[in-house]
Parts: structure tokens; sequence; C-alpha cells
């Protein structure tokens, strides 16, 4: 039996390095856009631009994503300045990082429920296509987790007059964990961490405020909360006050990346009240099924499965907060609550807390477990089998998402996406080759085209989610009106147009009716210049003044 386990270890592991080696390989960057907007940012700071969009027509200050992550990969690309073959390099910021969340992480579960379900929750964990491709992609989630989780450890044994955070006879782990002390170094050191984690990712404001009131209300530790947020606040406010302050540089027509194309999203205090109910009570039933998602479970697998999982999700969220909260479900609570009421896919945001999201799940399934009319030896047999299931279902997943990388040179979590990279290749080839070095173009994922080709690009729309993600119907224009992408072009000066293959992105197909509408009301304007159905795209060239197409309305009304 110890041959038999150490050789499923063995393969176990052989697998991850297999896949995170496939991915870490793959060319591709830029194809998710934002892991192309971190580049472009951390080129501008590595050459002394500042924190600027420099890829854009007229360059902007950054004021939508934090700083930190883009200034650490300014310090690779100092070392290497040339792209993109510091590409390998620039992954291993969050591949590095991904390894430090897990090994924390570990350390976590590890204290509330044991070696076994530890190493279990760890594998699955490396093994879910989510993590793979934010590990191997020049994205700042595994960064953030890393931070977030550092964070909170070192305030996770602080004592106080509070309840206690474990009952009797729990596993608690090795004694004279870090922070045991309650010295207020620790206390500093947490903050700091806690302060880094909100300028990599802003939802990362869950971090101080969760360990702040858990420090105050459960461990009843003001002094300890007073330093620790006096040192979240000395890292956090300069961000927020340059952000604020450049802000005011953004114009209004700045489009996708006008700070205020957020400020209107969340649902608290905009959109109508049917809307919002759409919005969090989708949000609410993808958050259920995020856990499957996160594992790598098939959309055929998905409905059934995910609603088993999230249902023990819930149960586990319950019994914690029954008999041991503490500050890591503070965490989760507060994410959770931020991420409800924003109108986005909720699956990418809630990625840094799956450690936790199996955690939930597994002591949900042991209570259920303990409940039934089981003998001891019963008990463990069900739950071989249930980890031997997820254990397969996360395989499955794996693989195939590796296959798709390694076929495709593009790593992407849903293997829905059907882009190839030869495709983007074929596209910055012919637009390297083909025109003037101050072009202009305007895409879908226009940093890429930057990085590749060196010409300014713009984004082509700037989309409304609620009409995107969380409504129906052919009629629906999350994208606004044809005459918004003759806006776009107009404002931008843009000399191309790259109707790129987009099989990854819902606003491809928005985009493209777009380009129908004007081709057809405005034949003489957008000139095809290259593209064929392999391509599965085309380039458009800019030939002469475009008047607005009528709306979808005016459409109707005329053939009325």
């Amino acid at each position: 039996m110890k041959l038999g386990k150490a050789v499923l270890v063995a393969a176990a592991l052989a697998l991850l390095a297999v896949c995170y080696g496939v991915a870490l390989r793959a060319p591709a960057v830029g194809t998710y856009h934002d892991d192309g907007v971190y580049v472009v940012t951390a080129k501008a700071l590595a050459q002394g631009d500042g924190y600027r969009i420099i890829s854009l027509p007229r360059p902007l200050p950054q004021t939508k994503y934090p700083i930190l992550f883009p200034f650490l990969l300014s310090l690779i690309w100092r070392c290497l300045p040339d792209f993109p073959s510091n590409a390998f390099f620039l992954k291993l910021l969050p591949f590095v990082a991904g390894l430090i969340w897990c090994a924390v992480s570990f350390r976590v579960i590890r204290a509330r429920a044991g070696p076994g379900a530890s190493w279990v929750i760890a594998w699955l964990t490396l093994a879910s296509p989510w993590v793979l491709f934010l590990s191997t992609t020049i994205l700042s989630e595994t960064t953030f987790a890393a931070l977030a989780w550092s964070a909170l450890l070192l305030l996770d044994k602080l004592p106080g007059g509070g309840k206690p955070t474990r009952p009797p006879g729990a596993y608690t782990g090795e004694p004279g964990s870090v922070g045991a002390d309650g010295g207020v170094g620790w206390v500093c050191a947490s903050g700091l961490l806690a302060g880094a984690a909100v300028i990599t990712r802003t939802i990362g404001v869950a971090v101080p405020a969760a360990a702040t009131l858990w420090m105050l209300f459960v461990r009843r530790r003001r002094r300890a909360a007073a330093a620790f947020a006096a040192v979240t606040l000395a890292v956090t406010t300069p961000w927020f006050v340059w952000a604020l302050m450049a802000t005011k540089q953004v114009p209004a027509d700045a489009g996708y990346y006008a700070s205020s194309s957020y400020s209107h999203w969340t649902i608290l205090w905009n959109f109508g009240w049917t809307d919002k109910l759409i919005v969090l009570l989708t949000n609410v039933v993808q958050t259920v099924l995020a856990p499957a998602k996160i594992l790598g479970v098939s959309q055929r697998l998905l409905v059934p499965v995910g609603t088993v999982l999230g249902l023990l999700m819930l149960v586990g969220v319950a019994v914690r907060l029954r008999d041991r909260a503490d500050v890591f479900d503070g965490f989760f609570l507060l994410s959770i609550g931020l991420v409800l009421f924003w109108p986005w896919p909720v699956t990418r945001f809630l990625v840094p807390m799956y450690p936790l999201i199996l955690l939930y799940i597994w002591t949900g399934f042991r209570r259920l477990v303990l409940g039934l009319p089981l003998s001891r030896a019963g008990a463990s047999r069900v739950t071989s089998v249930a980890v031997a299931a997820a254990f397969v279902l996360a395989a499955t997943g794996l693989v195939g998402e590796s296959f798709y990388i390694a076929r495709s040179g593009i790593s992407w979590p849903v293997l829905a996406c059907r882009d190839r990279w030869t495709d983007y290749q074929s596209i910055a080839s012919w637009v390297k080759g083909e025109t003037r070095s101050d072009a202009v173009l305007l895409s879908t994922l226009d940093p890429l085209f930057y990085l590749y080709t060196g010409r300014k690009a713009d984004r082509a729309f700037s989309a409304e989610p609620v009409e995107l993600y969380y409504k129906e119907g052919a009629d629906r224009e999350p994208l606004g009106p044809p005459s918004r992408l003759i806006d776009r072009m107009r404002v931008v000066g843009a000399d191309y147009l790259i109707d790129a293959p987009g099989s990854c992105f819902g606003e491809a197909p928005f985009l493209r009716r777009q380009i129908d509408a004007v081709r057809r009301d405005a034949p003489q304007a957008l000139e095809p210049v290259a593209g064929d159905e392999a391509w599965a795209q085309w380039i458009f060239r800019r030939t002469g003044p475009i008047s607005a197409p009528p709306t979808r309305q005016q459409e109707d009304g005329r053939s009325r």
C-alpha cells in the first residue's frame, strides 16, 4: 500500500509539472486583454514613462488597475527589456506567487482540517484549470492571493479576549505558530502585506476590513487593530491619492480606459431595480456553481456537480461560522459580498479563495458523512470514493486545458475558446509589414497588437456588462449601436479596424455585427485589406468619412 501511494503521489506531481510546463512555455501574451495592459504599463514604468498606458494613441494614466503588480513586472523588464523574449520570465512572477500562495494556504488548511485533507486540497488547488491559467498568464490574481493569505496568516493566532476560534479537540497545527506572541511587529508586518494586497487588486480591501473587524470584535485587540490599520493606510493612501488626481487627466471620451467606465458598475447605486435583482440572483447562482467551474468540471456535468459542491460549500460555511469562525472566514464573506454586487462573471474573482472554498466543501462533506448511519470503515470508504472522484474531475479538466494550450499556444480557462496564436501572429505580421509606423489601430486586443507591432492602438468598444452577461435576446446591444463604433474611430483617429478571432470573448459577435452595419450603410468607408475565412477575422482600412448608420429602432421603423 505504501508503494501504491508513492506511485499515485508521483503521478499526481508529474501531471502538475507537465501541465504547468506546457502553460509556461505557451507563447501568447495579451490574448486575455488584461495581461496585455499589465505588460504595457510594466514597460512604461521600466522605460521611465510613468504609470501610463503608452499603447494608446493618447497615452493615459492607468487609474483602473493598482500599481504593485505592474511595478514588479517592470523590475523584470528592466533586466530583460527585449519583448517577447522576456515573456517567459514575466510569467514567472505569477507562477512563483502561485506557489507561495499554495504553500501558505496549505499551512492554513492544515491547521483547520489536518494533514491529510490539506494535501488533497493543495493538489486540487494546483490542478484547477483556472489556477493553472492565472499562475502562468501575466495576471495579478496569484500575487494578490499570496499577499492576502500571508497577511491573514500572521494574524491567525493573535491572542485576545474573544471566543476561541477552534473548538476543543480540533486540529490546531504546530505550537508556536507565526504571530502567536501577538507582538506588534507581526501585526505591522500583516498590515504591510494587507496594504500590498490592496494595491495589487482593489478587491483586496476585503483583507484589511476583515482583519480589522476581527481584531476589534473577536480578539478585542484595539491597539493591534489601530497599528494594523495605520500601516495599511500608510501603504495604500499614496496609491489612492495618485489615482484620484490622475483621474482628472483622463478625458470622458477615453472609452474603455476612462475610469468612469467602472464607477457606474456596482448595483448598489446604479441600474434599475429589475437589473439589480437580475444581477444579484445570477451572481448567487454563479457563486454556487463556481466551485465546479474552478475545479474544471465539464459543461455537461456543471449543473449536477456544481449544485452538489455548492450546497456542500454552503453547509461548510454555516458549520464554520457556528463552531470556529476566524479571520479567513471574514475575508471570504466580505469578498463574496463585494463580488455579488458587481455585474461581472464571478468565477475569476473567487479563484484567490479557492483553498477556502475546498475547505468549506470538505467540512460540509464530513458533516454529511458523520450524519449517516455508517461505520468508521464505511465512512472512510465513502470519503475515499469522493476524493477519487474529485481527483478524476480535476485531472480531466487539467489535461483538457493543457491539450488546448499545447495545440493553440494560448492559455485560457474555458475550453469553449477556439482561438489560435498563429492567427494573431498572422495579423501582427501583416500590420507590421504593410502599415506605416504611425498607423493607429482599433481592436478587441489593442495592447497585444501594440506589443507585437509597435503601432498605437485602442479598444473598439466599452461594453455594458448587464446587457452583455445578464440578458439574452437578439435585439440587445451591449456595445451600443453601430454609431458608437464610428464615434470610437473618429475620436481615436483609427486608420485600421481589426476584427480579431475573438471566440474567447462574449463581445466578439456584437462587434462583428457593428462592423457589418457600418459596411452595409457606408460601404466606401471601410475597405477589407487582409484576412480570409481560415483566419476567421478581417483587417479593414478606413478609406473615407463615415456617416452614422441607422440605429436598430430606426431600422425597425423602416421595415414597418
